[in-house]
């Protein structure tokens, strides 16, 4: 039945405004949407044009870098703990948890040559060999640290020798006081240590300090939470894992014995309204982004770094865009009939439509677990390739919500998870769901429209690479839960469940980082 047979009174039932009569309308299609042809194409070169931008600027640009650079210093003193990268996560991990368990800071002979064969078997660089010599000292090895810089070939002409230098006379002096070889650091090489290392320098200094001191607490402790973390993250994989495998069983039955009912009712071609939409949420995203990245290179020019409220702004600045889904009632369209349209109606009740979108999403995770694979595929194939036949060292894809997380102030934690959990419920299912899928459904079958979708709204996410695969993956089975309920309820349901799940769990572990 379509949604324009219904009378009033099933309409108020099923939570949809009641329509006007079409004065053009396709059989078995809702009404042709405001707005012109011409004005459609037009919207469609815009869209296209700025979401090819968008990609440009995250995967050619980059993030522009918001960390601030100790004062004084130039860009190229930035601290190496900030790299987010696997020795720093592995480094960082394996201090936390031993000192979790070691709180009295005494590890047998056997806990120390498994602490220091997991260091060291992460070193790549030239500063992951300084690096872990500063680690394994905290981790009172002073003889193992040592080994390793004295067994490590470093270039006379390159930076990190001097810092191999300083670090390899400071764990002589600690291992033999009374010995000529060695000599306690000045106060001015501890802090050149500090600034150019960050947290492993800081581990490396302070590795005398009582284990309750506030300075030893504030670098090494937080082990609970990250244990905290890596449990509900192994209990919610258990969850999805048996959960997704049923619900995924369940609804191919369901679709096989015709019980599943597609209740989207695309709309007649011809209206430009909500590709215009579409295209003006891109543009905007792409100039406030530019904005951000403006300001940052000019200050960074000035002062050799963004300033530290720019990070907190740029993510508290991107509600601004919460308006840009109602642009439809600017070109005249009224708020019930942009309602039904976009999809913020209640379908067949809402707590039915918030039940339909947890189950979707379980569905749907057998295909984010085979994109995941897919990725691990490609990414491991990728350093292969680069090994084997450039000869050059692959580095991590680069992951900004990873980023964030290792690095983001209190305040810059909460925005995030709050961007997360509401506004790309919202903004996002507005846009790529609602505005976005409806304009492709007017002219295409509907499973290309959910991967057409699925793809805009994949590379608008900063992940560099492969690590689009599953986010467009997750878009494209949004797109057919969307198809399936015809409200966006359940598309909304699903974002909020995946990302509050996955965000949490980052926080509480790398949070803790």
């Amino acid at each position: 039945m379509h949604m324009n047979d219904l009378t009033p009174e099933q309409q108020r039932t099923f939570g949809v405004p009641p329509t006007q009569a079409p004065a053009e309308a396709m059989p078995g299609r809702e009404p042709r949407d405001p707005g012109s042809r011409g004005a459609s194409k037009f919207a469609w070169v815009a869209f296209v044009v700025l979401l090819l931008a968008v990609v440009a600027s995250n995967q050619l640009g980059g993030r522009p870098s918001m960390k601030p650079t100790p004062a004084g210093q130039g860009a190229a003193a930035a601290p190496v703990a900030d790299q987010t990268d696997p020795f720093a996560i592995n480094a960082k991990f394996v201090t936390k948890l031993y000192y979790t368990f070691k709180q009295d800071m005494q590890a047998s002979p056997g806990d120390l040559e498994m602490l220091s064969q997991s260091v060291r078997q992460a070193t790549k660089t030239d500063a992951d060999q300084v690096r872990a010599a500063m680690v394994l000292s905290n981790l009172k090895d002073d003889a193992a640290a040592l080994e390793l810089l004295k067994q490590a070939k470093f270039d006379p002409k390159q930076e990190y020798a001097a810092d191999a230098a300083l670090v390899e006379k400071s764990l002589e002096h600690a291992i033999d006081p009374a010995s000529d070889q060695g000599a306690a650091l000045t106060s001015g090489e501890r802090d050149d240590l500090s600034k150019r290392y960050g947290w492993f320098g800081d581990v490396f200094l302070t590795r005398d300090l009582a284990w309750n001191s506030p300075e030893r607490q504030r670098l090494v402790g937080g082990g609970g939470r990250m244990l905290l973390g890596i449990t509900l993250g192994g209990i919610a994989l258990l969850v999805a894992v048996v959960g997704g495998i049923a619900a995924f069983v369940t609804m191919l039955a369901r679709m096989s014995s015709g019980r599943i009912r597609r209740r989207f009712e695309p709309p007649t071609p011809g209206g430009s309204v909500f590709i215009e939409t579409a295209a003006v949420f891109v543009g905007a995203y792409l100039l406030f982004h530019l904005a951000i990245g403006a300001v940052a290179a000019i200050y960074t020019a000035k002062y050799h770094s963004p300033p530290e409220w720019l990070e907190t702004a740029a993510l508290g600045g991107q509600w601004i865009l919460v308006v840009v889904p109602f642009w439809p009632l600017l070109r005249g369209m009224k708020f019930g009939e942009w309602r039904r349209a976009i999809g913020w109606h209640t379908g067949r009740g809402f707590w039915n439509e918030v039940g339909a979108g947890i189950f979707g999403y379980f569905a749907s995770l057998p295909i984010l677990f085979f994109a995941l694979l897919l990725t691990l595929a490609l990414v491991f194939l990728q350093g292969v390739i680069e090994q084997t036949i450039f000869h050059k060292q692959p580095e991590p894809p680069g992951n900004p919500i990873a980023e964030l997380v290792t690095s983001g102030s209190g305040v810059q934690l909460v925005l995030i998870y709050v961007l997360a959990t509401l506004w790309a419920p919202l903004v996002e299912e507005s846009i790529f769901r609602g505005a976005l899928f409806r304009q492709m459904r007017g002219r295409m079958h509907f499973v290309l429209a959910a991967a057409l979708s699925g793809l805009c709204f994949g590379v608008m996410h900063g992940y560099a690479g492969f690590l689009l695969i599953p986010v467009i993956t997750i878009g494209f089975c949004f797109a057919l839960i969307r198809e399936w309920r015809g409200s966006l309820i359940p598309t909304a349901t699903a974002h909020f469940l995946h990302n509050a799940t996955l965000l949490g769990i980052v926080l509480l572990v790398m949070g803790s980082l």
